[in-house]
């Protein structure tokens, strides 16, 4: 690899790196599954949403958060390097990182976006869980409204949290290691691509997002399929699956 492995007592080095490299992989085919997932829903099932998180408010709201919570899951059981020498004492390393990045990914789970102008009343109290009937308590609606409200600022900020440290991981901790190695030279470019894509992405999804969530307006979600996309491409291609494709070689 091209940076040094962490090993523990008594774990043999080959089955250290084998478990290392399919968690890698698995982080990636996950991320790279969630929006064809909820593409392919989406266009059967004639439910468009304008973005990825509003998918929540629908069929395929189990498979958003159990994707989520897959990719939360196995960031926390990522080890990662030891980085020793390799960056500065202030620089978070692997494991700081994939523990942010897992937070982001748990908090953008839980804590729904924003419902659609064109969700009834019940269904939000229904996504809300409340017992309340609709009709019977008049003042619910503002109720719930301020709830979610309150959620949407969590949610927005679970998923900065979320795709911020993804971008770390493609633009500072995987291009560690030797860097004029021409065995490695699309390896390096191709993460510097995708963490760029993710960095614009974010800034879209921060500077636009509200007011590109109309119903008939998909910028949100693109947006949200490239960061994901482009932080599957990193994890795959960093757990080895290009390794024997010249100019990919990660060992």
């Amino acid at each position: 690899m091209s940076r040094p492995r962490s090993t523990q007592p008594d774990t043999p080095p080959d089955a250290k790196v084998l478990s290392h490299n399919a968690i890698r992989r698995l982080i990636g085919m996950l991320g790279f599954a969630l929006p064809v997932g909820l593409l392919i829903y989406g266009n059967l099932a004639d439910v468009k949403q304008p973005s990825i998180s509003h998918y929540y408010y629908t069929q395929a709201g189990d498979f958003f958060v159990g994707a989520l919570i897959g990719i939360a899951i196995f960031l926390v059981t990522y080890k990662g390097y030891d980085e020793a020498g390799l960056l500065p004492w202030w620089a978070p390393g692997d494991r700081v990182m994939s523990l942010t990045a897992a937070a982001g990914a748990f908090g953008t789970a839980i804590f729904p976006t924003y419902p659609i102008a064109n969700l009834s009343l019940c269904g939000i109290q229904q996504l809300a869980n409340s017992a309340m009937k609709c009709a019977i308590i008049p003042d619910t609606q503002s109720l719930v409204t301020g709830l979610l409200g309150q959620w949407q600022d969590l949610h927005t900020a679970a998923a900065a949290v979320f795709l911020a440290p993804l971008a770390y991981f493609c633009l500072v901790l995987f291009p560690l290691g030797p860097r004029g190695d021409p065995a490695r030279r699309i390896e390096l470019l191709t993460y510097y691509i995708c963490g760029a894509l993710i960095v614009i992405c974010l800034a879209i999804l921060l500077t636009f997002g509200d007011a590109a969530l109309m119903p008939d307006s998909r910028t949100i979600f693109w947006a949200e399929t490239i960061a994901i996309w482009s932080f599957s491409i990193s994890w795959l291609i960093n757990g080895e699956v290009l390794a024997d494709v010249p100019g990919f070689k990660t060992e």
